[in-house]
């Protein structure tokens, strides 16, 4: 529950995580859920795992946790004071399947890449940052790692982008209409959808190939867009997907 994650050290922010955070985890709780229920044939005796990315205090991370007891949750997280609140949070509820890891989105990649770490069932971000988003879905994509990804704003985390989602004058326009607290909503809502269909695009093209037709593939994944309401946040679209074969 965000709201006992946040403790006493936040009473400010309890109302907010009652009222918006809560709702946002509980969904994000069902879709995971399904892509679990997804690949859980191709997983028969193998362990499961959910790797929350950019994790922080763990309100996605310890909820997973406490409501897949059979699958080991890993909050990645490269901010040490939130992980270090995130452990103390799941000590507290007696939680045995979570474990922390300080480190960033590259460390993941290299140790997932090398082999040094197992791949998991599935990776998870609640508001991942601009960047750390594409960084994300990336990584997915190259090594066929279901995922459910709610994306937070656009313009931040730059670097973490490895190649342009489209030029960098327009993906700057979209981005400061997808962020344009002054914008309607509307507005707001075509840019932010804009964005992300850029992002499914590059996935399913897999565009670190030269030879990509700028044309829609057909192709392994099984992609879908979630949206929940924005009266919880304005930042309401939830990136769910998963390969057909698994």
């Amino acid at each position: 529950d965000p709201v006992l994650t946040l403790g006493a050290s936040a009473p400010c922010l309890a109302d907010f995580a009652a009222r918006k955070k809560r709702p946002q985890v509980s969904v994000m709780l069902q879709l995971v859920g399904e892509l679990l229920r997804c690949c859980q044939p191709t997983m028969e005796g193998s362990p499961r795992e959910i790797i929350d990315i950019g994790g922080g205090r763990g309100d996605l991370a310890l909820a997973l946790a406490s409501s897949f007891p059979d699958v080991q949750v890993t909050i990645w997280e490269l901010h040490a004071p939130s992980l270090e609140r995130a452990a103390a949070r799941a000590g507290e509820l007696g939680l045995r399947n979570v474990q922390f890891r300080q480190g960033d989105a590259a460390l993941l990649a290299s140790e997932l890449e090398s082999g040094a770490r197992a791949l998991p069932t599935v990776v998870v971000a609640l508001h991942a940052c601009g960047g750390l988003t594409d960084a994300a879905l990336e990584l997915c994509g190259r090594m066929h790692v279901a995922f459910c990804i709610c994306p937070c704003c656009y313009a931040s985390l730059p670097s973490l982008r490895r190649t342009p989602l489209c030029p960098e004058a327009e993906f700057s326009v979209l981005a400061r209409a997808a962020e344009g607290s002054g914008l309607p909503e509307e507005t707001s809502l075509v840019a932010s959808r804009a964005i992300n269909a850029l992002r499914v695009m590059r996935l399913l093209l897999n565009s670190d190939r030269s030879d990509c037709p700028p044309t829609w593939p057909t192709s392994d994944w099984q992609v879908r867009l979630y949206t929940f309401s924005r009266q919880w946040s304005s930042r309401s679209e939830v990136l769910w997907g998963i390969r057909k074969s698994e």
